[in-house]
């Protein structure tokens, strides 16, 4: 459960390089490439918010199928993807800089 859902990130987060064709015009590979940003942040939101509506349900023991180790775990997948997130971003900042920084 947990290996599937670092490899369903991986998976979104690696898909950003094949989408992109760079002989596209540069417009078109700005859209593409904040779609698929919008897509990975929309995919993170939902699962906060599903984990957040979990540890809720269990709070006001509405759901008794879910336990505190499962919410644990999505917490813990949720961090991981946060982290990712930021990594990338990170990296992107750095590219940028340095693109920046070239002389002509």
């Amino acid at each position: 459960m947990f290996t599937d859902t670092i490899q369903n990130n991986l998976e979104i987060l690696t898909s950003f390089g094949p989408k992109i064709d760079i002989t596209d015009a540069k417009d078109n590979i700005f859209e593409k490439f904040t779609d698929n940003v919008k897509e990975v942040f929309s995919l993170l939101n939902s699962d906060q918010e599903k984990t957040e509506s979990e540890s809720k349900n269990l709070t006001l023991n509405k759901n008794e199928s879910m336990t505190l180790n499962d919410i644990l775990i999505n917490l813990q997948k949720n961090l991981i993807s946060t982290e990712t997130l930021i990594q990338i971003r990170n990296k992107l900042m750095s590219g940028y800089q340095e693109l920046m920084n070239v002389q002509i």
